[in-house]
């Protein structure tokens, strides 16, 4: 019809069907102009991001560790009787399309939904029936793929976010109930310069950010706990490039520290790309694991 639009989007494929020119901001600032007629999207990412991130992750053979989750005969709503077992320094990706029963599967391991029968193991010590407070005692991170409305409280500032795992521990807390304004602050200081959130500060509201600084809050929080088991559910969804990468390499790096991964996502990419062994999940359960 004539029109001018313009097109804001972080998702590269989008970008490349529809536009003719492409601008690139990072930081409030361009880093980027050219055509779309003969750009490619590691270009692009490249321009967004400021570095390569189109290397494919590359994991480091490792021998088997000590099996650290078990999931046997499980049967609970919307799952039918699902067996694995992953090891540690193992990353188990889970792929299938939505609404299969990756929900369901993540929320029952993380304790939050009941178990009608089958067990549950973590380091050898059965959590099948335990409240989510054991099995973070036990080891367990949980990263929910819904980070605005279950992994954050969004009307709360960063340092209380990050607190409310360990809120009655050192250096959030003294004497196992008095919270410790100075200890939150300082470490959520330090948790926001390792895992590069660009927050103005440990007292600013968690709604304000941007998804990728709030999903860096989340893995923050989960993965500097250093777990036996992170169970992670699309724990990259909707990020751009360079938020995606950097959520991908955590995970990596988690594995080759001796944790055990249950990663799921519906971005097959993503799944091939991180995972040692992939489960596909079909109506409840799983249809194979390769």
């Amino acid at each position: 019809e004539g029109k001018g639009i313009v097109f804001i989007s972080h998702k590269l494929p989008e970008v490349l069907e529809v536009c003719d020119e492409v601008v690139v901001l990072r930081l409030g600032r361009v880093t980027g102009r050219c055509p779309v007629a003969g750009a490619s999207r590691a270009q692009l990412a490249e321009m967004m991001v400021g570095r390569d991130i189109t290397t494919p992750h590359a994991l480091k053979p490792r021998g088997p560790g000590p099996l650290r989750l078990a999931v046997r005969d499980l049967v609970a709503p919307g799952l039918s009787h699902l067996s694995f077992e992953i090891r540690g320094g193992e990353i188990l990706g889970v792929a299938g399309v939505d609404g299969n029963g990756q929900l369901e599967l993540v929320e029952t391991i993380a304790g939050l939904r009941r178990v009608q029968s089958g067990t549950i193991d973590l380091d050898d010590t059965p959590i099948t029936h335990a409240a989510v407070s054991k099995r973070v005692a036990s080891g367990m991170a949980y990263m929910p793929a819904d980070r605005g409305q279950t992994a954050l409280v969004r009307g709360m500032s960063v340092a209380d976010n990050l607190m409310l795992r360990d809120s009655h521990r050192v250096p959030y807390a003294r004497s196992g109930w008095l919270v410790d304004s100075a200890g939150r602050t300082a470490k959520a200081r330090e948790l926001m310069v390792h895992y590069d959130s660009r927050a103005t500060g440990p007292g600013a509201t968690v709604a304000n950010f941007s998804g990728g600084n709030q999903q860096k809050i989340v893995v923050a929080r989960e993965i500097d706990r250093s777990p036996a088991v992170l169970v992670a559910h699309q724990a990259a969804w909707g990020l751009d490039p360079g938020a995606t990468r950097f959520v991908l390499d955590r995970v990596i790096e988690l594995r080759e520290a001796g944790a055990a991964v249950l990663y799921v996502s519906s971005e097959l990419e993503e799944v091939l790309a991180i995972s040692d062994r992939i489960a596909v999940i079909v109506g409840g359960t799983f249809a194979g694991i390769v």
